[in-house]
């Protein structure tokens, strides 16, 4: 196996960034590119500022001190390049059509803070969560992953290659706590001999009962189907009565048919009569339909009986053993689960026992193949972190990734910590115990450049890590940077000519007085001006000897990279 930490195409990047009444910038849009980028200015020039800024944009907490006086808020925002893999992790932020991730944080001066991405409005940790893996910023004294041993066993795994036993390892260690949690909650269950009549008793009155799921619902149902019909009912013999009765509508209606019948010296009367006649006898036809109609209703009074007792028997059995049906049958089920371990008990309990044996004896096996995978690939890993330092002029580092063996978990049964020694005779100790910042901020970036890309990261921003370093020391920092800019966007802010000499892009960052006030100016550098700024930060002034040099400096840094 063989670590590759070399040439590996950057497809995600940091493309825009624009800051407008951020402190002391007033405004500035910055376009970026691929490869490595610097930052210098002099002390207190505000270099840090844009990396606070790109923090702000990744999550980091808001305060109120951002916002330039007299404004009402700041604005930071950002385009990043984004992967397939991240658009279809957080798909419900992107249309279809889309490559970029816009990022918006609006600070207003009374410290509150919004958040969008993509124009649609999302928390604080949604933004956390998102830029992880696309942002890391890394100071002088920063402690982040590399230096946390917990983090130290996942970045080991990310050395693993594809056919290895991690999902293997975790599926099995999920049986055994399972298997173990069925054991544990057998173990406490206080159940005794004297418990035996009084389950069977309610087994068997839930047995007699012979529910069925949903079957409260279906009765509820039908009842009110019965009781819809008997109004239907009563209020058809109720119309019928009013119709038929004596001096009813019927016997009226007769009458005065009657009468009209036997007028017949007005035309006009005679057929208002006869229209009359013929309406009456269509009522009189219509009544009977109403009667058939009525006669072909019926319901049985006993039904609504049987409904309204078996309602209230399920009601009695909810009130004992649950709020549903289904809540009856399960107390049922675990009745005769306790009354099953009750009677065997013991065959029982061998039988869990014998499960949760098993069950561990399989992910141990996992386990061990898994660490001797490990093991493997920490030997590898030792050698090219070491290889990493000796670039960086710590040629008697030793690294070494220490293994203890526990119970386990779902990772599996090693517990892993990566060791340092960075001089002669110097024993191997934990990384956080190294002390030198010059040598903690090499061995930070030595790490770096072998985990950035197995982390996905896609941009990595150094603020002034190269502090207490100088001459062949920070060269090998900036051709180091170089280095790591193949697999991801690399900034870096910086006091060091070497260092500045080695990047692809040079951004200038200078304070001056506008209005009585002090404003930032920000922008990129070209060939000569880099030189002339490389020229200023080794020696602090302008003349052909400090041109020179910093041209030569230049040009063979560059080649060294190339």
């Amino acid at each position: 196996m063989h670590i590759i930490v070399e040439e590996v195409k950057v497809n995600k990047l940091l493309k825009k960034l624009h800051v407008e009444n951020f402190a002391l910038i007033d405004e500035c849009q910055l376009d970026f590119y691929p490869g490595f980028t610097v930052f210098t200015g002099e002390t207190g020039a505000g270099k840090s500022l844009l990396i606070d800024a790109i923090s702000l944009l990744c999550g980091e907490r808001a305060s109120a001190s951002f916002v330039q006086r007299g404004k009402q808020k700041a604005v930071i925002s950002g385009e990043f390049l984004v992967s397939k893999s991240l658009k279809s992790e957080y798909s419900e932020l992107f249309e279809h059509h889309d490559e970029s991730l816009h990022l918006l944080r609006e600070i207003t001066k009374d410290g509150k803070s919004t958040v969008r991405m993509n124009g649609k409005t999302v928390s604080l940790q949604m933004l956390k969560n998102v830029t992880s893996n696309l942002i890391d910023i890394h100071s002088q004294h920063d402690t982040q992953y590399l230096l946390n041993k917990h983090s130290h066993l996942a970045l080991l795994d990310k050395t693993l290659p594809e056919n290895n036993h991690l999902e293997l390892t975790a599926s099995l260690w999920k049986e055994y706590a399972d298997a173990k949690k069925r054991l544990d909650l057998f173990l406490n269950t206080s159940i005794s001999e004297n418990d035996a009549d009084y389950l069977r008793y309610e087994i068997n009155e839930i047995e007699a009962a012979h529910l069925f799921v949903n079957e409260d619902d279906e009765l509820e149902e039908r009842l009110k189907t019965i009781q819809n019909f008997e109004k239907i009912y009563g209020r058809l013999n109720e119309s019928i009565e009013l119709f038929e009765k004596d001096s009813g509508a019927d016997e009226l209606l007769y009458e005065i048919n009657s009468n009209l019948s036997m007028i017949h010296e007005v035309s006009l009367v005679k057929n208002l009569a006869e229209q009359f006649h013929e309406k009456y006898y269509d009522l009189k036809d219509l009544m009977e339909q109403l009667k058939d109609l009525k006669n072909q209703q019926s319901y049985d009074e006993q039904e609504i009986n049987d409904l309204h007792a078996r309602l209230f028997e399920i009601g009695r059995l909810k009130r004992k053993y649950g709020r549903t049906i289904e809540d009856i049958l399960n107390h049922r089920l675990k009745n005769l689960d306790l009354l099953d371990t009750l009677e065997h008990r013991q065959s029982k309990q061998e039988e869990l026992e014998h499960q949760v044996s098993s069950a561990y004896q399989k992910f141990s096996e996992a386990a061990a193949l898994l660490s001797q995978e490990r093991k493997l690939a920490a030997s590898q890993l030792e050698k090219t972190v070491v290889k990493q330092l000796f670039d960086l002029m710590l040629p008697h580092a030793q690294f070494s990734v220490d293994f203890n063996e526990f119970e386990g978990n779902s990772t599996g049964m090693d517990d892993v910590e990566f060791l340092i020694s960075l001089n002669p005779q110097e024993l191997l100790r934990p990384l956080k115990m190294v002390a030198s910042g010059g040598e903690l901020s090499r061995l930070m970036l030595g790490l770096k450049t072998i985990f950035t890309a197995l982390q996905g990261i896609s941009c990595v921003i150094f603020d002034e890590i190269d502090t207490g370093v100088s001459g062949a020391v920070a060269t090998s920092i900036g051709l180091k940077m170089a280095l790591l800019s193949n697999s991801a966007q690399v900034f870096s802010v910086t006091h060091l000519a070497q260092v500045a000499a080695c990047a692809d892009q040079h951004v200038y960052v200078q304070k001056a007085l506008k209005d009585e006030r002090s404003v930032i100016s920000i922008g990129y550098l070209d060939e000569n001006q880099r030189i002339e700024q490389l020229a200023m930060i080794s020696s602090g002034v302008l003349s052909d000897v400090t041109l020179n040099a910093a041209k030569e400096l230049y040009h063979s840094n560059q080649i060294a990279k190339s």
